[in-house]
C-alpha cells in the first residue's frame, strides 16, 4: 500500500450462503437497511490469531461467506528445485505404499511434508516458476485444500489458475485466494446449490496495516464520497483514517474478486462505493452498470462483505510483519471477505439473512 497500488485483477471467488447484510446491485441499487441484518458482534475488537510455524495452521476460522484457512508462507530462499523433488519422491512413495519417501522428507524436515500433500501437477508447476513465486503458489494451494477438508468437502484434482489467476476449482465448490507476508490464506464454500440455480462467488483478501506514510493512494482507489468519510474518522482510534484507506481498498479487492465471474470485464476501484460498520459488516454501494440483459435476464445482483482484524492481542507492536507468532502485534492485518450471486428478479426482497 505504500506503492501506487496496481491495477486491480479481478478474479473468481467461492459461494455459500451466510448474511445478506449489504447492498442489492441491480438496474437501481438499494442500500439493505442496517438496522434489521445482525453484524459480527465489535468485528473489530476480535482479531484473529496468527499462531504456529513453517507451512502449518496460522487461521483457521469460519467467516459469514465461508470457512477461512491460513498458513504461514514459507521463505523464498526454501522453496528450492530440491525441496519440491524430495516432494514429488515422497508424494510418489506415499501413493504406492513403499518407504522411499522417508529419505525425501528428510530433506527441509516437514516442509517436504507439507509439500507433498498437494498435487503433482501443481509441484510441477512451481517447479518452473521463480522461487519468489512459488511459496505464494504453493502456499495459496495448501491453504485451499485445508479450508477444503476443514470444510468436509472431498479431496479435489490439481488447483491450477485461471486465466485471471483465480484458483480452478470444481464446480460445485467456490474459494478464493489471497497472500501477505507472513501469510497465504484461503476462503471456500459449497455452493448453495438452491432450487432457483443461485451460484454464488466469494473474494478473500489481507493487507497489511503499514506506519503512516508520505504517500496518498486514496485518490487513486476511493471516491470523493469516500473520502469524506474516511477523514470523519467513523472507525475510531483503532482503525485511523491512513488505515481506514487500506481497509477499503481491501474490500473492495474481495468484492471484485467476487464480482467478476458474474460481470466478466475488468472493474475499477472507482466503479464500486464501500463504508465498513464497527461491527464488521459493510454497506456497499455499486456504481457499475449491471450484467448484460442478455447474459442474465431476469436477475438481480447482490453482493456482501466483512471486514476483521487479524493478528496478535498482546505481543510486541514493533515485531516485523514476518516475526514467529508470538511476536505479532495487535491488530497488524486486516482481513475482509465477500460474496456475489445472482437472484431471479421476482424476488423483491431487498436483502435476505
Amino acid at each position: 500500500a505504500g506503492a501506487a497500488p496496481r491495477a486491480l485483477r479481478v478474479r473468481r471467488g467461492p459461494p455459500r450462503r451466510g448474511l445478506r447484510t449489504c447492498a442489492v446491485m441491480s438496474m437501481s441499487w438499494r442500500e439493505t437497511p442496517v438496522a434489521e441484518a445482525p453484524g459480527l458482534k465489535g468485528a473489530e475488537h476480535l482479531p484473529l490469531p496468527l499462531r504456529s510455524e513453517g507451512l502449518s495452521e496460522m487461521v483457521n476460522a469460519e467467516l459469514p461467506e465461508g470457512r477461512c484457512f491460513g498458513v504461514r508462507l514459507p521463505r523464498p530462499s526454501s522453496i528450492t528445485d530440491e525441496v519440491l523433488q524430495a516432494a514429488l519422491e515422497a508424494k510418489v512413495a506415499a501413493q504406492e505404499g513403499s518407504g522411499g519417501g522417508a529419505a525425501a522428507a528428510a530433506i527441509n524436515g516437514n516442509q517436504v511434508g507439507e509439500l507433498a500433500c498437494l498435487d503433482a501437477a501443481e509441484l510441477h508447476i512451481a517447479m518452473g516458476m521463480s522461487n519468489f513465486e512459488r511459496g505464494p503458489f504453493l502456499a495459496g494451494r495448501l491453504a485451499m485444500r485445508r479450508c477444503l477438508e476443514a470444510g468436509g468437502v472431498p479431496p479435489v484434482g490439481p488447483i491450477l489458475k485461471d486465466c485471471f489467476g483465480a484458483p480452478t476449482l470444481p464446480q460445485h465448490v467456490s474459494g478464493s485466494i489471497s497472500h501477505k507476508t507472513p501469510v497465504a490464506l484461503a476462503l471456500c464454500a459449497e455452493r448453495s446449490g438452491a432450487p432457483s440455480g443461485v451460484r454464488e462467488h466469494l473474494g478473500v483478501d489481507i493487507e497489511q496495516r503499514l506506519r503512516p506514510s508520505s504517500v496518498d493512494i486514496s485518490r487513486r482507489v476511493l471516491t470523493l464520497e469516500e473520502r469524506k468519510q474516511v477523514a470523519m474518522g467513523l472507525l475510531g482510534e483503532r482503525v485511523p483514517p491512513e488505515s481506514e484507506v487500506l481497509l477499503r481498498f481491501s474490500l473492495k479487492e474481495s468484492l471484485y474478486k467476487a464480482l467478476h465471474p458474474i460481470i466478466q470485464r475488468y472493474i475499477a476501484f472507482h466503479e464500486f462505493e464501500v463504508k465498513p460498520l464497527p461491527d464488521g459488516r459493510t454497506l456497499c454501494r455499486p456504481l457499475l452498470m449491471p450484467p448484460p440483459e442478455e447474459s442474465h435476464p431476469g436477475s438481480v445482483l447482490r453482493v456482501e462483505a466483512h471486514w476483521r482484524t487479524l493478528g496478535g492481542e498482546d505481543a510486541n507492536p514493533r515485531a516485523p510483519a514476518d516475526a514467529p507468532s508470538g511476536q505479532l502485534g495487535q491488530p497488524r492485518f486486516f482481513l475482509t471477505s465477500a460474496v456475489a450471486w445472482l437472484e431471479p428478479a421476482s424476488d423483491k426482497k431487498p436483502y435476505e439473512t
